[in-house]
């Protein structure tokens, strides 16, 4: 009867040990950095490092000849020389075409950025609307 107990107390012992090993494991080993979050409304438009969603900035309705959304960003740290040179760089890895300055069109939309940075914060909205 000795022997049952101690074959239980031995099984529990290893069942604690290795729950501690296998959380110092995950706790030990790096993950990856968060991915880049995107705008809520522009669920496929990176937000910018730096830049702070403005959620009141947010609208999105879809139509039948498409979605209409809008989103906005804020930042005290970027320029708007940054800002403008990330989001050029980034819509045209993500398939969109520049056809000026802060028009991109993909497939059957159009996106219009616009940047003001007339006040202490610069702020960056984005428009996208169906051809």
């Amino acid at each position: 009867m000795l022997k049952f107990f101690a074959s239980i107390n031995f099984a529990l012992l290893l069942r604690r040990n290795a729950l501690i090993y296998i959380s110092a494991f995950f706790l030990l080993t790096p993950t990856p950095a968060r991915a880049e979050s995107f705008f809520e409304t522009l669920y496929d438009v990176p937000v910018m490092e730096g830049l702070t969603e403005v959620p009141a900035m947010a609208l999105s309705f879809d139509k039948p000849n498409g979605r209409i959304a809008e989103a906005g960003a804020a930042t005290k740290d970027k320029t708007a020389t940054e800002i403008q040179t990330f989001y050029e760089q980034t819509l045209t890895a993500l398939g969109w075409g520049k056809t000026a300055s802060g028009v991109f069109v993909r497939e059957k939309e159009k996106m219009y950025i616009s940047i003001d940075d007339r006040y202490a914060m610069t702020v960056v909205r984005f428009s996208l609307q169906p051809l």
